[in-house]
């Protein structure tokens, strides 16, 4: 079994743009197939029969205009083609998901905070943005979206505010009016988030706490987030400074992973925590804290069948694969692939 992942990488330290990976199934080797040239592919994501590859331009410009940019490749012929690019109506976007349908893109703008919604066509090309979102307290420089997540069924779209503590959902059947915001604590900075496959529970990573905060998703009720649980991602005894920044749920499975990266040069853990998820309440329990052998990972991606987990060592220049052992969940390091400043992972 062999598997292909595409790699956005910053735009430092001798990269290219977008490395297309191949994995092996039996060993967790990695070889690089080939490299789309990007300037700071900061977020990607491929379409379900993976045929189209989404990238996001995370500068300030994007082919001469002051917005960031989002561009479409088609991937069904080998070698990589552009089909289209749109801007994104904000600077330095930095995270983009499709709908359910994959009929709208989605690309949260971290500079501005806007949220453009892009519709798709049947042949995967994007078009320009039908909506761009925007809430009173983005309008500020710093009070950027750092991501935004549609419900599995297309109930909501939810969106991280970073810089002001908050998730908010807008409603797509209803012009993606928002209905809803929940304002978080100050210094949780919450920073990814993911539904569960069944669209009742939200999964919200916070980068400065390191701890993952699991929600009711209630949307006949007035308060629609309901926390049930608080849950850290790294030791009780752990001193060091962290920030956490990935959070994956399992391809057809019951584990949710977040990646911890180390701060400055006293104590670190870079790693990755993995921890098994109740389907009917939603809650966490930790199974494992893995110690990667670099520094920084910035992502971490499963393969489509939840067989391995790739990391992305962004400080460290390189990727690490993990086999996950089907009973335990416990991750086993694999192999290690360099890979300049790498940033997200699409499978």
């Amino acid at each position: 079994m062999q598997y292909d992942l595409y790699v956005g990488t910053n735009s430092q330290r001798g990269s290219q743009g977008v490395y297309h990976v191949l994995l092996d199934g039996e060993t967790g080797s990695m070889e690089i197939a080939g490299v789309i040239p990007f300037y700071n592919s900061g977020y990607l994501v491929r379409s379900k029969n993976g045929r189209r590859l989404y990238v996001a331009s995370e500068g300030m410009t994007f082919r001469g205009a002051a917005t960031g940019g989002v561009v479409t490749y088609d991937l069904s012929e080998g070698t990589p083609r552009e089909l289209d690019s749109q801007p994104t109506h904000g600077q330095r976007p930095c995270h983009i998901s499709l709908s359910p349908d994959e009929r709208v893109l989605y690309v949260g703008n971290f500079f501005g905070g806007t949220i453009a919604v892009l519709p798709v066509g049947e042949d995967g090309c994007v078009a320009p943005a039908s909506h761009v979102l925007a809430h009173t307290r983005t309008e500020r420089f710093r009070a950027g979206i750092h991501c935004v997540m549609p419900h599995p069924r297309g109930k909501c779209l939810a969106a991280i505010e970073l810089a002001h503590n908050a998730i908010n959902l807008y409603d797509p059947r209803r012009g993606y009016e928002m209905v809803y915001s929940l304002e978080l604590p100050n210094g949780l900075f919450p920073r990814h988030m993911v539904f569960s496959r069944d669209g009742r529970f939200l999964y919200l990573l916070s980068q400065e706490q390191s701890r993952v905060y699991v929600y009711a998703y209630l949307p006949d009720q007035a308060d629609q987030l309901q926390e049930l649980q608080q849950i850290s991602t790294l030791p009780e005894v752990f001193r060091g400074r962290n920030e956490a920044a990935a959070i994956r749920l399992q391809p057809g499975g019951d584990l949710l992973v977040t990646s911890n990266r180390g701060v400055g040069e006293g104590e670190r853990l870079d790693s990755v925590t993995v921890f098994r998820r109740q389907e009917k309440t939603g809650l966490l329990s930790l199974i494992q804290i893995q110690p990667t052998q670099g520094r920084t990972p910035r992502d971490v991606q499963f393969t489509p069948d939840g067989k391995w987990l790739v990391a992305a060592l962004q400080a460290s220049d390189a990727l690490e694969s993990y086999r996950v052992d089907g009973q335990s969940g416990e991750l086993t390091l694999g192999r290690a692939l360099p890979v300049p400043s790498p940033a997200c992972i699409a499978r």
